[in-house]
């Protein structure tokens, strides 16, 4: 994916999303771009309540696809997909992950959301340390990747 798409979509979320008061951040491989790792994201993700997902799905709606949201064994949310400047967004509410023992919200691994600048318009992603517990708790094979990289 050309970093410039990602660039311009990010830009065209946060023109759309800033002015309401509910609270999202960028996770995913698209956070760690904004944290400066040398990452190529493929589609951005944005976490956040179940809630605020309504107000954002609504707010995003002339970028809406349509899709058949399949049971996941790993995830679950709140989720709706789009297209923003030809990169595929995803919006996760409420997102919780499938553990050996119970669903687990990724709210609780989110303990220290950092602000990041990107041309001018702030964005919060999960701090490094969050990353890796998140990354942890994802537990697929490229997620290993990840935490290998972050250190």
């Amino acid at each position: 994916m050309d970093q410039s798409n990602i660039d311009r979509a990010l830009a065209i979320i946060h023109e759309a999303l800033a002015p309401l008061d509910i609270s999202w951040m960028i996770i995913g491989t698209t956070s760690l771009h904004l944290l400066g790792y040398d990452i190529n994201p493929q589609d951005i993700d944005i976490f956040t309540s179940t809630e605020n997902a309504l107000v954002v799905e609504e707010t995003l709606k002339p970028y809406k696809l349509e899709f058949v949201n399949y049971p996941d064994q790993k995830f679950r949310s709140a989720f709706s997909k789009y297209l923003i400047d030809n990169v595929i967004v995803e919006i996760m509410g409420g997102l919780e992950v499938n553990t050996d023992s119970d669903w687990v919200p990724l709210a609780n691994y989110i303990k220290n959301p950092i602000q990041v600048k990107l041309r001018e318009r702030i964005f919060s992603v999960p701090g490094i340390n969050d990353q890796k517990s998140i990354y942890k708790l994802f537990g697929r094979a490229k997620d290993e990747r990840i935490i290998s990289m972050l250190g």
